[in-house]
């Protein structure tokens, strides 16, 4: 048998698998991803890693590709059906007018694993200050966060890319977290849910909350962790207080508000 069919088949079990994560965002269609696409490619994997094993006929490679290619194809419809219903084109409707409560009114009808969030506590974005480990730093230097935490706040927060859960690539989400020691980064903006001003949602179980609207203009405080685990700040105990205590000077020669870890 020619590689090449084994190849086509190891990348048709790729778009399978990326066309199960699109079409399992949809509440509507979220069971059947599961059970009629994701679980036979999965065996149909099982099976090719086994019969390469003891060999595998052209006819039956052909066999399988042919159908990866109707489960990917049947996923794809089942998709474009979700978008083309009734639920989804009001939903759509009302992101593209602006109506962000709208959306977020509509959105656990339309999302999977995505329930209203009335009752939330404090939500935190967390402010990556790393940088690569091959560069000349760390970290971003104190001057560089407080340049881009102003720019969050001039700007407001944006969705980084389409959700695996809770939003697709045109009805999205800012993603917040009511837990900032979950978050990868002890420097985090504090955001009081009531002054965002629309329904909040949360990603089921115990996820992290969802803003329906494509830029989150909102105050916030810069919260400092009072502890960190970061291995490098480990080794240097004092350089973390010595972070913070110049971030908390660029930021305040920008007039912005912090505030401790409770």
């Amino acid at each position: 048998m020619e590689r090449d069919l084994l190849d086509e088949i190891a990348v048709a079990i790729d778009e399978v698998a990326a066309c199960h994560l699109r079409g399992r965002r949809y509440r509507a269609i979220a069971a059947w991803c599961d059970e009629d696409v994701l679980a036979p490619a999965l065996e149909i994997g099982s099976q090719i890693r086994l019969a390469r094993r003891g060999g595998l006929t052209s006819e039956r490679a052909a066999a399988t590709l042919d159908r990866l290619r109707t489960l990917k194809s049947a996923c794809e419809s089942a998709i474009a059906g979700v978008r083309a219903s009734a639920a989804y084109r009001s939903a759509l409707d009302a992101w593209h007018g602006g109506r962000y409560a709208e959306v977020a009114q509509k959105a656990p009808a339309l999302f999977a694993a995505v329930d209203p969030y009335p009752d939330c506590p404090t939500l935190h974005h967390p402010i990556a200050v790393a940088t690569r480990r091959g560069g000349t730093e760390h970290f971003t230097t104190p001057a560089a966060c407080a340049e881009a935490i102003g720019a969050l706040a001039r700007d407001g927060v944006a969705p980084e890319r389409a959700l695996d859960l809770g939003a697709d690539e045109t009805i999205r989400a800012v993603v917040l977290s009511d837990d900032p020691e979950a978050t990868e980064s002890p420097i985090t903006l504090a955001i009081d849910p009531q002054a965002i001003g629309l329904p909040i949602c949360r990603l089921e179980p115990a996820g992290d909350a969802l803003v329906y609207t494509p830029r989150l203009r909102v105050p916030f405080r810069v919260r400092f962790a009072a502890a960190v685990s970061d291995e490098w700040w480990a080794i240097q105990p004092e350089a973390y207080r010595h972070y913070v205590d110049a971030l908390r000077a660029e930021l305040a020669a920008r007039g912005m508000d912090v505030t401790k870890a409770p």
